[in-house]
């Protein structure tokens, strides 16, 4: 499944966390608007203001494939649409990948710019409307290493008389990686184990989106709303899960050999709780997990069986 991830400093889902290595860039969204700003707000999308990573997917392919238009987005956070036409540049800084890079002790790569085309640089937000989208497009995947993660990073340069940028929203980061072999839509049925408010999970719609070669991001148990996700990597030999820490997100625990029997403990709630052991079948495309985090009043544990549609 490798698809051309797109990591934006901007925002795949809502991570209320207190994590971790992404700090230094998660400051740059504390908000939709810039609090000290005297004029409206323009700054990229953050999909809700919380998070600034994003996954969009590109398969392998030799014909041109254009990134979803929510990627890359510039917009006007005033609550309502524009009055007027606003007119927002954006130019290419590879600083804010080598940034990156150095704060999280990544190695990215930037994407050679033979790779990819731009329509344009200089957006319109259009009276009545509320966002413009930077238009990426890739001709081909095929040159582009399945093994290798790549970015390429925005920045906002000028704004429209009467408009401000906003400081906390003026950077993005694209991330491309292609496709992997879990990449997709899933259904999940499972259970979640909580202090207070345990309930079941039955016939969840879950996406499934690289992160690498191996391994997804995805919803943690029913909290994408929340902003709790996690990583699933497979290995390719045995099948066996690792459950990694998604950035931005809730720091997770592997309860891969059981549940856990105190803090509060719990017992088995459904009817395949057994079979959740951090394992992936690849005969029925499920991933069988077990994990979770700590909260405030002590553990809470998902247990789903996540089967590709």
């Amino acid at each position: 499944m490798k698809k051309i991830s797109i990591v934006l400093l901007t925002a795949l889902v809502v991570f209320n966390s207190s994590c971790l290595k992404d700090k230094n860039f998660e400051d740059q969204i504390t908000g939709i608007k810039d609090p000290g700003a005297a004029y409206p707000g323009v700054g990229f999308n953050l999909d809700g203001g919380v998070n600034f990573k994003r996954t969009v997917g590109l398969e392998i392919s030799s014909s041109p494939q254009t990134l979803d238009p929510n990627s890359v987005t510039v917009g006007l956070y005033l609550g309502s649409a524009a009055t007027k036409d606003v007119r927002v540049k954006v130019a290419y800084d590879p600083t804010i990948l080598d940034d990156y890079n150095n704060q999280n002790g990544t190695s990215i790569q930037e994407l050679d710019a033979s790779l990819y085309t731009i329509t344009t640089t200089d957006l319109v937000i259009p009276a009545g409307k509320q966002y413009a989208s930077l238009n990426i497009t890739v001709p081909s995947t095929l040159n582009i290493s399945p093994d290798n993660t790549y970015g390429i990073g925005f920045k906002i340069i000028s704004v429209d008389a009467g408009y401000t940028i906003a400081a906390n929203m003026t950077k993005t980061l694209v991330e491309v990686v292609i496709k992997n072999q879990y990449d997709g839509e899933y259904t999940s049925n499972g259970y979640f184990y909580h202090p207070s408010l345990p309930r079941a999970i039955e016939d969840r719609a879950k996406t499934m989106y690289t992160m690498t070669s191996t391994s997804c991001g995805v919803e943690l148990g029913d909290l994408g709303s929340q902003g709790y996700f996690a990583i699933l990597d497979v290995d390719p030999v045995t099948n066996d899960i690792t459950i990694v820490d998604y950035p931005g997100s809730v720091p997770t625990i592997d309860f891969g050999a059981g549940l856990p029997d105190t803090n509060p403990g719990y017992t088995a709630a459904w009817a395949r709780s057994a079979e959740c052991n951090n394992v992936y079948d690849p005969a029925t495309k499920e991933f069988k997990v077990r994990y979770g985090y700590m909260g405030s009043t002590g553990y809470r544990v998902t247990e789903e069986v996540i089967q590709k549609n």
